[in-house]
């Protein structure tokens, strides 16, 4: 994970992980949570913006320093963080038929540095390329 010509774990001045929380705003909520697992399908773009920003970029920036730059898949927080959002987006498919292929419309062009990937190749966790499948399991009530 070091940089070669520098040897430092992030390529800045001075190669470290730098946070900077910002308690008063405070974090997305179970709230939050629940409202975005609410969105019927119709409202995908609505659903799509409020993961993306309100429960994503939201935390990433709240956290602060590296975790709300483009340097955040270095802090190893962010992993956990994406691994989050993306469980959340697989609980939301888990809805119903609907929640599962609904997508934006544009979703057949490759995406940027994917090798050729695109959109609709990689919306259902259970049909990945490769073969691959993402199933998340509920944890069990205490």
């Amino acid at each position: 994970p070091l940089f070669r010509s520098t040897g430092q774990l992030l390529p800045t001045d001075d190669g470290c992980l730098k946070r900077n929380f910002t308690y008063s705003a405070g974090f997305p909520d179970f709230v939050a949570v629940a409202r975005l697992m609410s969105y019927d399908p119709r409202e995908f773009s609505t659903f799509e913006t409020a993961l993306r920003v309100n429960l994503h970029a939201t935390t990433c920036c709240r956290v602060g320093g590296t975790m709300c730059s483009p340097l955040a898949a270095y802090a190893p927080e962010y992993f956990l963080h994406i691994a989050f959002i993306d469980k959340l987006w697989g609980d939301w498919q888990e809805r119903s038929e609907a929640h599962r292929t609904v997508r934006f419309g544009d979703d057949h062009k490759p995406m940027t540095a994917a090798e050729g990937v695109t959109p609709s190749q990689v919306i259902d966790n259970k049909n990945l390329p490769g073969n691959v499948s993402v199933l998340y399991t509920a944890l069990p009530k205490i």
